[in-house]
């Protein structure tokens, strides 16, 4: 009975912080969100891919933006990831078009071995590969620019380090290009 209420309460709770937000959001000006995709390189394991991504940010509250992501990386040597973060990043402006920003945040990575001899980092036993292809959850540390080509169109490149702590010599970095779109 316990449970059900504190899942009851947990449900009311993130409701009612996800109608906040959208109505703090949707009353701020035009130029606090902003939609985008992007190309990202994945390196570590001793392994290499390529993924395309999309983002959602939205900027809640003066110099802080919020982005959410989702990034399928491209199949390679019999192995496919999948990546989903939500990453905190604080805006430096150094001019009106150009800014840089830290980012640190969550999320959740999962790794694919298509076929048996599938190899992935260190990893030997069965029990190992098994474990790392469920979601993992997994720490995101790094940083970005912004470039505003236009007064809606930003170039943004990024870099983060993927901290994965259950799984050995699965931690990797992710450089990224994209852009992205105000609204």
């Amino acid at each position: 009975m316990k449970e059900k209420m504190k899942k009851k309460n947990f449900l009311l709770l993130a409701f009612t912080v996800t109608v906040m937000c959208v109505g703090q959001v949707s009353a701020q000006e035009k130029g606090y969100g902003a939609v985008g995709a992007n190309i990202v390189g994945g390196f570590g394991g001793g392994y290499t891919n390529l993924g395309v991504g999309a983002e959602l940010q939205l900027n809640f509250l003066h110099p802080l933006r919020i982005e959410g992501s989702v990034t399928p990386f491209i199949r390679n040597r019999n192995i496919s990831m999948l990546d989903a973060s939500l990453n905190l990043h604080w805006l430096a402006f150094l001019t009106d078009r150009f800014c840089i920003y830290p980012l640190a945040g969550a999320g959740m990575h999962r790794v694919s071995l298509l076929t048996p001899d599938a190899k992935y980092g260190g990893l030997e036993t069965d029990e190992e590969i098994k474990s790392l292809s469920e979601w993992k959850v997994c720490g995101n540390f790094g940083g970005g620019l912004d470039f505003y080509l236009t007064d809606v169109v930003i170039l943004n490149f990024e870099a983060q380090y993927k901290y994965l702590k259950y799984v050995k010599d699965a931690s990797r970095i992710n450089v990224s290009a994209g852009i992205s779109y105000l609204f």
